[in-house]
């Protein structure tokens, strides 16, 4: 009986690494600091913290009573030297070494050594490498194979000791062999646990790493987003917002100056959106739950969208989260705008330069001989000659539109001020003004200073604007004419009274060609624009149906003048 305590208590006190070990390989992350150590550092501490104190406490436990008993430390020292590395495997063998000696002083020494398993250390070294690298049913072999031969060495050196051979009894042969059996066990369910253990670690560090590399892609798909010139939302599968940048949240703030994103965060999508455009969103995101990507342009005020709602997939194919992408599209149907005003100037030069030459002479002699007509007809017939010679005179001015929009020559400019090309311009223009029953007014700010202009271009510019004023409007309209400065711009503003412009035809009020008079060649406010492009300025308008219309031309004014003029100098030499 003796002999069975003193196995189970070794035995206990072995199988105790298999504990400690799994308790230290989760709580080894918190007790380390300062530099961050490596998963070989982390399982050296490991086995150091769970083997050292097992071994001792079977060396301490030990009975004198049961010598064909050894004492089970070797056990936690083998998986020790099998899963360490050389260096602190041997620190391991000479503490376990130096133990045995201590806590053993009466028994002989050599015994001693051989009883704490010091001697298979070589041969645990030396199948250390491929032992790491192996399987869990050869690990398991290795390890029992080292244990029974550790147990082979133990009885050999017990009996070939005199004062214990003739205490042997052949009647306990059983309890030596299940000692030995159960050593191995135990050996392999230490094995077992620290494999285990080292697997959920290795688990845990790959999650803990993957877990850290998509916290950075989830960082940089937020900055992706936050930077992007698009505006960008992720809404969920019930359509509540997660995500927007900064560029949606501006989109939004043009309806609500107020609005914050923690606002939005958390908001369904239609809460938002326009009513005239909620419908078609919600078709969009069902489309996107169903798999499909819809892009649609859609028009908001005096904006242009190209808005994309796509779906976002999780790794098993599922329909995780929706993103939703607007992209401002009115500089570039503005610059297409503009493209295709650019070829149709190309198309009227290409006209003008054909047809001067060929229509303009004709029409000379044909106008000619009518006034010669005119003077031998009766007077019944003035009334005729008349609308034909105006007809012609009509033609020829459309013919000197299409040269002057489609030339695309050098202005010359020179130092000209604004209110005296007006004041050329008054006798003209109301003297049109009182053939329609209308009445002109001007506001000249005194401060406009002297400007860098082409005085016939600019004449034009005015005269086109004030006319299309007073064909605007009835009888008793008031056109105003306005200068003032406004930082280092001077504005030129020709206001009406008519009927204002729709707000469908503002966007194509420069464009050739276009108009909406009925005698109208659509030239004039075309003619008007390219002059303020080649002056480097900007033409707008501002206009309120039934309450009239105003065109502001806005021209650079001169913080240098003489150096303008020196400049000027230089280019006409050159």
């Amino acid at each position: 009986m003796t002999e069975i305590r003193e196995q189970v208590l070794q035995l206990l006190l072995a199988g105790m690494m298999a504990g400690l070990f799994s308790l230290l390989a989760d709580r080894v992350n918190d007790l380390t600091t300062g530099k961050p150590a490596s998963e070989e550092q982390r399982r050296e501490w490991i086995l150091a913290g769970s083997c050292i104190p097992v071994i001792f406490l079977c060396l301490l436990f030990r009975s004198d009573q049961a010598p064909l008993i050894p004492h089970l430390g070797f056990i936690p020292l083998t998986a020790a030297l099998l899963y360490a590395r050389v260096s602190n495997a041997f620190i391991l063998t000479l503490l376990t070494a130096i133990g045995s000696l201590l806590l053993a002083p009466g028994l002989d020494r050599v015994a001693v050594l051989i009883d704490s398993g010091v001697l298979l250390a070589p041969a645990a070294l030396v199948l250390s490498s491929r032992f790491k690298q192996g399987k869990l049913a050869f690990k398991l072999t290795v390890f029992s194979v080292l244990i029974l031969a550790q147990f082979v060495l133990h009885y050999i050196t017990v009996l070939t000791a005199g004062d214990t051979s003739d205490s042997f009894s052949l009647s306990e042969v059983p309890i030596y062999l299940g000692s030995a059996l159960f050593s191995v066990l135990t050996a392999c369910l230490i094995s077992f646990m620290i494999e285990r253990a080292l697997n959920n670690r290795k688990l845990r560090s790959d999650l803990e790493q993957t877990t850290v590399r998509l916290q950075l892609e989830s960082g940089k798909l937020k900055a992706y987003l936050e930077y992007m010139p698009s505006a960008a939302a992720i809404l969920d599968r019930q359509g509540n917002i997660i995500h927007i940048n900064t560029t949606m949240l501006e989109y939004y703030r043009l309806r609500i100056p107020e609005l914050h994103k923690e606002d939005i965060v958390g908001v369904h999508f239609s809460t938002l959106a326009e009513s005239d455009r909620l419908q078609e969103l919600a078709s969009s995101f069902d489309k996107a739950l169903q798999g499909e990507r819809d892009t649609k342009i859609s028009k908001s005020g005096p904006y242009i969208y190209l808005s994309s709602i796509s779906p976002i997939y999780e790794p098993d194919g599922e329909i995780m989260e929706v993103l939703y992408i607007m992209q401002d599209m009115t500089e570039l149907e503005m610059l297409r705008s503009e493209m295709g005003n650019v070829e149709r100037l190309s198309l009227v030069g290409q006209m003008a330069a054909g047809i001067t030459h060929e229509i303009r002479n004709p029409m000379a002699v044909v106008r000619g001989f009518l006034q010669l007509m005119r003077e031998k007809s009766p007077v019944s017939l003035d009334h005729y000659y008349r609308i034909v010679m105006e007809e012609l005179d009509r033609a020829n001015g459309i013919i000197n539109d299409f040269l002057s929009l489609a030339q695309n020559r050098i202005v010359e400019k020179e130092d000209s001020h604004l209110h005296s090309l007006v004041q050329e311009l008054v006798p003209l223009l109301w003297a049109d003004a009182n053939l329609r029953g209308q009445s002109i007014e001007l506001k000249l700010d005194d401060s406009v200073p002297n400007l860098y202009l082409n005085p016939k271009e600019i004449k034009q510019l005015i005269l086109n604007l004030a006319r299309n004023g007073m064909e605007a409007m009835g009888d008793k309209g008031m056109l105003t004419i306005l200068t003032r400065t406004v930082g280092e711009y001077v504005e030129l503003e020709v206001r009406d009274t008519g009927s204002g412009i729709p707000g469908e035809q503002m966007g194509k009020l420069f464009e050739p060609f276009y108009t909406t008079k009925t005698k109208g060649t659509g030239l004039g406010l075309s003619l008007c624009k390219r002059i303020v492009d080649r002056h480097h300025g900007t033409i707008a308008v501002h206009s309120d149906e039934g309450a009239g219309t105003s065109f502001v031309v806005r021209l650079r004014r001169l913080a240098d003048y003489p150096a303008a003029m020196s400049e000027l100098q230089d280019s006409k030499e050159a």
